[in-house]
């Protein structure tokens, strides 16, 4: 290979400009190629692809309830319910001036127009929404003593306070024949931990106002999200001077998404600050020239242009923690520019370096590059993206340290050999008393050498064993102090924990319909289930047939009228009975679509990803009981998915654990069928091979004894 790319130097050499040029040309088009990648900064590409993680992850995409952002307000001690309300009637208001393409609706407090039209499409469309059974009670309810209790009842709540805001609603159903309902409408609202009090939401202690933004857009959609997160603090830190006393806290997954792509730029930014300006450093004491450390970057300047280049052109895009975790690789990449100006150095010829640095260096280059590629086994998708990041970047390195570096090298090498010189002369001036001991007693200290790094190797093997892997999920991310405080507060420590459940179908009706399956045992458990209000088509078959049944043969209309003159009501407060006591037709998936699709009410509740619609239910329940509940609706409901974020960490532990054990034999093993081919000896391979297994060996060992647990991450 040396000889090879010896020819090649000559041959081209003579056409030196020439070759440049291209050279530049060919740098340009994948620097072009750049300028179309896209560069993602979601941090759910960390986790890994299990059936597990690809569930939360379907529902961290799609559905609001995962997306929403919370401003909490507190604490009500200090600042009293009515400055609460007024600061979160403030926030509301400036919240509400955000751009509709960044906040798609504000959640503070009911809200009276849209809560009477709620209740008129549920009094409009009441057939849909009762049971048979509850059908047949109520128009057996309805015998003239019934209709004149009930219109009774409902003129003395006219004529009391309780009317006040609430007669609209009255007058839409005065027989209260929508109570089931309501009451549903109530356990779905009382199934969230979350505390509700006169229309607002608070904390379950009570303490602080929830206001809840829905974004207009997911929370992987991190460009857009920073500009609302970004005029959110805004608005907060606005408020906060306006009231010193008050603790106002922003918390949700756009919120931390933000946190993380903010701190990625951060760090990147640092990591490869603080990477180049110590190589530069190092380079410029070492070679004592400025001229020569500018061309050590430029090979792994042109690899970072290759890599990015080839990756925009074949996959079109990459995260930024993958970009950030390159920085790596320079370290790696900058070994290749010592190798060919050290040599060149000591030999003062470009053709006889090429001869002596080719093949060790494409050597070292493809055992690398095939262990950085092994990471595309890996589950997690950011690992995958940097072993290709990473390898990609090594070979445009290698060819550019072999191919174009010799050509823009310093001729005659004679600075170079002038401070080689330099540097031999200062170094016979050192005292040589240390380095002749050495001689002496060079057998000893071979000896102890030896000795000691056995006797670490077999100390730190007692700990190898002792490795732990993350379990914490906040921990992988970027988690802050002010992040964890809100967490606290807004959603509680206890001994409960929150589950989200999937039903999913090609119809929305069949997804509700699915969800009709979810029970539970535990009493103490808390329910959001959408199934206790939507009805699934086969119970609305049901309650369609009970409702025509009931209505053909009831003179219930005219009796209303006539019982409603005797109390003193107006004719046209029963007009909404004219076109509801009428015979129905089944409902179509249009009806599903249009109450559950388009009500803010079941925004959060409902998603579809273009294939299929899902409808999300929560269950508040302890965590004692928990796994005998997964296990039940697995026997009883194996449609329905159950998402636990403590299901994720545990499936993290294991994928971590497996993904570790696999890369260090798939890794170990390419690279010790490497040497024995290209060595040709088994003993030569193990030699070589050796202090890469004894160095993992220590390093296992020090994160046992210093408990430094494993994550996707530092896995590399």
């Amino acid at each position: 290979m040396g000889n090879l790319l010896h020819i090649i130097f000559d041959k081209v050499h003579k056409f030196k400009g020439i070759y440049l040029v291209f050279a530049l040309i060919i740098t340009l088009c994948f620097g072009w190629s750049i300028s179309k990648l896209h560069i993602e900064e979601d941090i759910t590409r960390t986790f890994p692809r299990t059936e597990e993680f690809k569930k939360y992850e379907h529902l961290y995409r799609n559905s609001s309830i995962s997306g929403n952002v919370v401003v909490a307000i507190g604490p009500r001690g200090t600042l009293g319910a009515d400055k609460l309300i007024s600061i979160g009637e403030t926030v509301a208001t400036n919240c509400a001036q955000i751009d509709s393409s960044l906040v798609r609706s504000i959640r503070l407090g009911s809200d009276g127009a849209k809560l009477e039209e709620s209740y008129g499409i549920y009094i409009r469309n009441l057939p849909y929404f009762l049971h048979a059974n509850e059908i047949d009670s109520l128009f057996a309810s309805l015998d003239e003593n019934g209709i004149h209790s009930r219109l009774n009842r409902t003129l003395n709540r006219l004529r009391s306070y309780e009317s006040i805001g609430t007669k609209k609603l009255l007058a839409l159903d005065p027989l209260d024949m929508a109570s089931p309902v309501v009451s549903r409408l109530s356990d779905l609202q009382s199934g969230s931990a979350l505390r509700i009090e006169d229309g607002y939401t608070f904390t379950p202690d009570g303490e602080y106002l929830l206001l809840i933004l829905s974004p207009s857009n997911p929370p992987s959609e991190t460009v857009q999200n920073t500009l609302m997160v970004d005029t959110l603090e805004r608005v907060v830190e606005t408020i906060r001077v306006e009231n010193p006393t008050a603790d106002i806290m922003l918390f949700g997954g756009p919120v931390i998404a933000v946190g993380n792509s903010r701190q990625i730029k951060k760090d990147t930014a640092l990591v490869s600050w603080l990477a180049g300006s110590s190589i530069l450093l190092l380079l410029i004491l070492y070679f004592r020239s400025l001229w020569i450390p500018i061309l050590f970057f430029l090979p792994p300047l042109f690899g970072l242009i290759f890599a990015l280049g080839i990756i925009a052109i074949w996959k079109g895009s990459i995260s930024a923690i993958s970009i950030a975790a390159g920085t790596i690789v320079m370290g790696i990449a900058i070994d290749y520019c010592f190798h060919f100006f050290n040599h060149y150095k000591e030999t003062g010829s470009v053709s006889t370096t090429l001869k002596e640095i080719a093949s060790p260096m494409l050597l070292g280059c493809f055992t690398t590059v095939m262990v950085f590629f092994c990471l595309n086994f890996l589950h997690s998708q950011v690992l995958a993206d940097f072993g290709t990041f990473a390898g990609l970047s090594l070979i445009g390195t290698a060819a550019f340290a072999l191919l174009v570096l010799p050509h823009i090298v310093p001729t005659g090498n004679e600075k170079l050999r002038i401070r080689d010189e330099e540097t031999r002369q200062n170094s016979s001036d050192f005292d040589s008393r240390p380095l002749s001991f050495v001689s002496r007693h060079l057998g000893k200290l071979k000896l102890a050498g030896f000795v000691t790094i056995v006797s670490l190797t077999i100390f730190f093997w007692q700990f190898a064993g002792d490795v732990q892997f993350e379990d914490d999920l906040n921990r992988i991310n970027y988690f802050p102090e002010e992040m964890q405080r809100a967490q606290d507060i807004i959603v509680g420590k206890s001994d409960r924990e929150s589950l989200f459940v999937l039903s999913s179908a090609n119809t929305l009706s069949d997804a509700i319909g699915g969800m009709s399956s979810l029970t539970i045992a535990d009493t103490s458990a808390r329910i959001t289930n959408l199934a206790n209000v939507f009805l699934s088509p086969t119970e609305v078959t049901k309650s369609v047939a009970a409702w025509n049944r009931n209505v053909a043969n009831s003179q219930l209309l005219s009796q209303v009228r006539n019982h409603g003159t005797e109390l003193g009501f107006r004719p046209e407060f029963f007009a909404s009975y004219d076109s509801l006591l009428q015979p129905v037709e089944m409902p179509t998936e249009a009806f599903y679509k249009k109450q559950l699709l388009e009500n803010p009410t079941y925004r959060d509740l409902v998603f579809t990803d273009g294939e299929q619609y899902s409808v999300v239910s929560t269950v508040n329940i302890s965590k004692e009981n928990k796994g005998t509940f997964k296990q039940e609706l697995a026997e009883s409901a194996p449609h329905l998915e159950v998402i636990a974020r403590s299901s994720l960490a545990l499936d993290l532990v294991n994928t971590v654990s497996k993904d570790l054990n696999f890369i260090l034999m798939l890794s170990a093993g390419m690279v010790f069928l490497i040497l024995l081919l290209t060595y040709g000896r088994i003993e030569l391979a193990i030699v070589t091979f050796l202090p890469m297994a004894v160095s993992w060996i220590w390093i296992m060992g020090l994160c046992g004894l210093l408990h430094i647990k494993f994550n996707m991450v530092n896995v590399l």
